[in-house]
């Protein structure tokens, strides 16, 4: 009988299973993990788990064999191992592209790494999937945060990844930028100062480039990361 659990974890799983499966002396039960747990910033979603219920004398059997088996691959392994060698030039975009597929599988989610294109000495990653507002999170929160990581990571030394999902970077600075040109006109007409909502630096900096158009305008940044905001003040012309 396989059953389905969802659980935070293996430790809980455990402790869910011994409460309500009823198991004779001779039996046991195996755990295939078919979704892994996702945490990642505010995101929290459990893993799904096959509970499976066997007899004892077969797993041992079973784990024999695969004993035998683990062996035999070591020792293909093994002999065909080499030196590793630090990547050519050439190879950034695939190591760029394994370093995010690695991570994306590690998530478990339905979310897939759609291109990656070398523009101006910077990598444009675009991911795609189901599950893909949980990387963009709120404001692009998680999306920001993820690109930090990818940047921080060691072997990507040098490298500089610019993330997006679906295209979401392009609509948030169409949608900043016609937030800017509103806000400009309200203090124009006004001749008073409007305060932005907290903006991460990327998203504070489309909007100084966008009101530099604006002689009788000046933005000035204020707070602290992550909190961080504009205010759009009248200068006259």
């Amino acid at each position: 009988m396989n059953q389905i659990i969802k659980a935070n974890n293996l430790e809980e799983l455990k402790k869910m299973i011994k409460k309500n499966l009823a198991l004779s002396k001779d039996e046991t039960y195996e755990i295939k993990e078919i979704k892994k747990p996702f945490n990642f910033l505010f995101i929290h979603l459990k893993g799904e788990y096959e509970v499976k219920i066997v007899n004892k004398e077969k797993i041992k059997e079973t784990k024999k064999t695969e004993v035998k088996v683990e062996k035999k691959e070591k020792e293909v392994i093994k002999a065909k191992e080499t030196v590793k060698q630090n990547p050519a030039k050439d190879d950034k975009m695939s190591l760029v592209e394994n370093k995010i597929k690695n991570l994306l599988d590690s998530f478990g989610l339905d979310i897939s790494l759609e291109s990656v294109k070398l523009k101006n000495g910077l990598y444009f990653v675009n991911l795609e999937g189901r599950d893909i507002k949980y990387i963009i999170g709120e404001k692009g929160i998680a999306l920001n945060s993820l690109e930090y990581l990818l940047n921080s990571i060691k072997e990507l030394k040098g490298v500089k990844i610019v993330l997006d999902a679906n295209g979401y970077r392009e609509k948030r600075e169409n949608s900043l930028i016609s937030m800017a040109n509103k806000k400009a006109q309200k203090v124009i007409d006004s001749k008073s100062s409007v305060k932005l909502p907290s903006l991460s630096s990327r998203e504070r900096k489309i909007i100084h480039e966008e009101l530099s158009k604006y002689p009788e305008l000046e933005t000035q940044s204020h707070g602290v990361e992550p909190k961080r905001y504009l205010i759009i003040k009248y200068i006259g012309e």
